[in-house]
């Protein structure tokens, strides 16, 4: 039986319409199945957003969707057959597929979006990738610190830690969509890595400054060389996650003060941006032009649209000159130059 290949359906642009992917049940190693269906904006609900990293962007991954077939990264196929449940169906956004990556027109029109997108799911899942040999261990040190639980033999707790850092040390905590993704909506997210599962809580609380004795008996930092390295590259590893978590909590007092129509001003957002990592370097301006609160400004004055049509000078231009007439300085110059590299 011969597959035909899968054509989008456009999007009506006119009322704001998102697609939605409905992922049918499933074992781990079945074909991914699933439908894509049209929705506004302001009317869909009960879906799922997904915050993963794209990896390379290469379409190389075959899934199904209705009777036609439609090539997807190998980072997008990874994330739904984890995600896929074995008994009934899962209705996920998730952007390689919920947007036409084929339609610079889309994409730009889509992106505009986002933000609303993850603020509008139900939950959004912030998904690190697959399962390696030591995540487990990883997670359930996380838990463990979380939980204030007795903690395993030292040389048990040193692996646990390698493992940690390792999982810290992903490309996913330093993407520039993270911003959109993580920090903006307020409802806290889940951490997933492979198919295991935590609230954003038990990450936050898992904080190493909090953790109590239990930690600290075991690895003898004081007196033990590999207690203190331990103990300084759990320390030091869970520093980016409170990074981020420091923002999350500032972006809800923003939204709140802010009534929801935007959580900070523009050099503090190209500050998020700026050092963080994307694959079209126009997008540490198209992430965060959504975040912008635009209370007080000139209507005449707007942050540019994204527009995948445009070139990388046109973006940073139009970017740099918003900056300059809304914020009345020059630190946007200051920010570029001084990016990390």
């Amino acid at each position: 039986m011969t597959t035909t290949y899968f054509r989008y359906r456009p999007i009506d642009q006119s009322v704001v319409q998102i697609r939605v992917l409905t992922l049918r049940p499933g074992s781990y190693d079945d074909p991914i199945s699933c439908e894509l269906t049209h929705y506004r904006l302001d009317q869909a609900n009960d879906f799922e957003a997904l915050s993963y990293c794209w990896g390379d962007p290469t379409p190389s991954h075959q899934v199904f969707i209705g009777t036609g077939s439609l090539m997807v990264t190998k980072s997008a196929h990874s994330a739904l057959r984890h995600l896929r449940l074995k008994d009934r169906y899962r209705r996920i956004w998730i952007d390689a597929i919920c947007i036409n990556q084929a339609d610079r027109d889309e994409r730009s029109h889509q992106v505009k979006y986002m933000g609303q997108i993850f603020k509008g799911a139900s939950r959004v899942l912030a998904w690190l990738g697959p399962a390696s040999p030591g995540s487990a261990k990883a997670i359930d040190l996380v838990r463990a610190v979380s939980a204030r639980s007795p903690m395993k033999p030292a040389i048990e707790v040193w692996h646990a830690v390698q493992a940690f850092r390792d999982l810290m040390e992903r490309p996913f905590w330093s993407r520039t969509w993270i911003l959109q993704e993580i920090i903006c909506p307020e409802r806290a997210p889940l951490i997933g890595c492979g198919t295991q599962w935590d609230d954003w809580g038990t990450w936050a609380s898992a904080n190493p400054v909090d953790m109590g004795v239990e930690l600290e008996e075991v690895l003898n930092p004081k007196s033990s060389i590999l207690g203190r390295q331990t103990m300084e590259t759990y320390t030091r590893a869970f520093e980016i996650f409170s990074g981020i978590n420091y923002l999350r909590d500032l972006a809800s007092e923003l939204h709140h003060h802010h009534n929801g129509q935007g959580i900070t001003n523009l050099n503090e957002v190209l500050t998020m941006s700026i050092n963080s990592n994307c694959s079209d370097i126009r997008d540490h301006v198209f992430a965060i032009v959504g975040m912008i609160h635009l209370d007080g400004i000139p209507a005449t004055i707007q942050p540019p649209k994204p527009d995948y049509n445009k070139t990388v000078r046109q973006v940073y231009s139009e970017i740099t000159k918003f900056a300059i007439e809304s914020d009345q300085t020059l630190l946007i110059l200051y920010l570029r130059t001084h990016r990390k590299t």
